[in-house]
């Protein structure tokens, strides 16, 4: 079933606990599938983000914020959290933004099993990194690649591995001019003031990126737009 050539169909469900997921396949492009339904990436929607209102940006960083850490522990999200592996269903020009898909491929062996420590802390500080690089490109509107800050970290013209993390981490003195209340989620992802220890296993450290992140997202989004989309 998942081999099939099946477009846009639910092949099943996990549950959370809390929620069901649906399990699709990732349609390959050619003559079965329509031209006006495909899936986009993040990274591809980030590239017109600033079409993107203040209100539908502010609502995805939410909805990636809450993704990060419902499948951080789970064989979906094995890794760091990057914006090409994060895709949206799209019909035509209207993409689905309530419901991003994470694109994850199966081997026989997880390599979470065979992680050390230090592995799996820094695996967890990458991934908040990513995420605080995803919310200061949503609150700017516009791709961390395309900002002049950048070019500082380049080395011969070139990014290294680095340049994305230093750039983010100068951009986010300029968020408190653009979205203020959005300052110190972004420093947290980036600079991660937590008294525990970065591992997604610690139950302790979870619910402090909740409390300091996810949480005050939500809260930021409902306050801002009590009457929901528009």
């Amino acid at each position: 079933m998942i081999r099939a050539p099946v477009h846009n169909q639910c092949i099943g469900y996990l549950c959370d606990g809390d929620q069901l997921h649906d399990v699709l396949p990732l349609p390959v492009p050619g003559p079965g599938l329509p031209e006006t339904e495909t899936y986009i990436t993040l990274s591809d929607i980030k590239q017109d983000v600033c079409q993107l209102s203040t209100q539908k940006r502010i609502k995805l960083a939410a909805i990636l914020a809450s993704s990060l850490l419902q499948l951080q522990t789970t064989p979906w999200l094995v890794g760091s959290f990057e914006k090409e592996n994060i895709f949206f269903y799209r019909r035509g020009q209207e993409v689905c933004l309530d419901h991003p898909y994470v694109r994850h491929a199966f081997t026989p062996t997880s390599s979470c099993n065979t992680q050390s420590e230090p592995e799996i802390r820094l695996a967890t500080r990458t991934s908040l990194d990513n995420l605080g690089i995803l919310l200061l490109e949503l609150c700017f509107g516009k791709p961390i690649e395309t900002t002049k800050i950048r070019e500082r970290y380049l080395v011969d013209g070139k990014p290294h591995q680095g340049t994305d993390y230093m750039t983010a981490r100068e951009w986010v003195d300029s968020v408190w001019e653009e979205e203020p209340k959005l300052e110190s989620i972004i420093k947290t992802c980036l600079f991660h003031p937590f008294e525990e220890k970065p591992d997604w296993r610690n139950k302790l450290f979870t619910q402090a990126v909740y409390v300091s992140v996810v949480g005050p997202l939500d809260d930021y989004f409902v306050t801002k737009w009590p009457w929901g989309d528009v």
